[in-house]
């Protein structure tokens, strides 16, 4: 499958005018949101000042910057012109947006924005239809998304919340982290626990996306393991469909048709509008000899009484 920004390389390339590009939609929607986390976890590291709220979104935006690092370095591997994409086409970017420093992830969005705007094709029309037929891969993906804000923002308010309260158990990120993660797999160990009216709301709403999150994650998991494997002949032909190149294709096949259709009966109705004129023709003549063979009654007495 050829990446997005390899593809806005090729571009340039006469001769790669009608290599078939394939947007990985799901994927890439999923990356542009776990950027756009990022910067919200940057503005939360200049907002909240000291204390163990602040530790959260650093060690969230961690994790964040370990993934979106490890899919950096994924992407230039599969380049196959590192060199000329890196530095031409903003590549460094791409490393740079993914290290954990704060505010860094702004880099990366720019070298997004920059690939597509270079796609000057109509690629991005085939992400409606590839997250269409993904729609496991969407679930699962946006799924992991909703789990990690989930995770955050829970124990973001729990620490909150929790932290200062007489007789509360909660007063460490670590804490608060351990505490979101248990609740929301429904586990509930009772090691931790809110004992405020406010830090229990919390705790609902955390179970209760939880509750759909794995639900979700299983039915993956179950449509994974029970569906039967696809030969390579099958994912490519899968790809080629989806292929905006095939799509344009097959649309002007029809337009083709259509046009050969409107022709043969354009033909068709000459044929039958010169028919009717002939038949029409044929009937006039008829009735003009009818009229000249046939002698009118009075003419014929007339000529007896003579």
């Amino acid at each position: 499958m050829t990446e997005t920004e390899e593809s806005t390389l090729e571009m340039e390339d006469p001769t790669a005018q009608r290599k078939e590009i394939i947007i990985r939609a799901n994927y890439e929607i999923f990356v542009l949101a776990l950027i756009i986390l990022q910067i919200i976890n940057s503005v939360m590291l200049v907002l909240i000042r000291g204390g163990e709220g602040r530790l959260i979104p650093a060690a969230i935006s961690s994790g964040v910057a370990i993934f979106l690092m490890g899919d950096a370095l994924s992407r230039v591997w599969k380049w196959r012109h590192r060199r000329r994409v890196f530095f031409q086409y903003y590549g460094y970017l791409l490393i740079l947006g993914s290290l954990p420093i704060p505010f860094a992830a702004i880099l990366r969005l720019i070298w997004f924005l920059i690939i597509i705007t270079k796609l000057r094709r109509t690629d991005m029309a085939s992400i409606p239809n590839v997250v269409i037929r993904k729609r496991a891969q969407s679930a699962m993906l946006g799924v992991v998304l909703a789990a990690v804000v989930v995770l955050e923002f829970s124990s973001i308010l729990i620490i909150r919340t929790e932290a200062g309260v007489n007789g509360s158990n909660i007063k460490t990120a670590g804490d608060a982290l351990w505490w979101a993660l248990v609740t929301m797999a429904t586990v509930g160990y009772g090691d931790k626990y809110p004992v405020t009216a406010a830090g229990r709301l919390i705790a609902v709403v955390a179970m209760s996306v939880g509750v759909g999150i794995f639900t979700v994650l299983t039915s993956f998991m179950a449509e994974v393991f029970t569906r039967p494997r696809r030969t390579r002949d099958e994912l490519k032909r899968i790809d080629e469909e989806i292929s905006p190149y095939n799509a344009r294709a097959s649309l002007n096949a029809l337009r083709e048709m259509i046009d050969q259709q409107d022709q043969e009966r354009q033909t068709s109705l000459q044929e039958i509008h010169v028919k009717l004129d002939e038949l029409e023709r044929r009937l006039i003549m008829a009735s003009r000899r009818a009229d000249a063979q046939t002698i009118p009654p009075e003419n014929a007495s007339g000529s007896d009484s003579s």
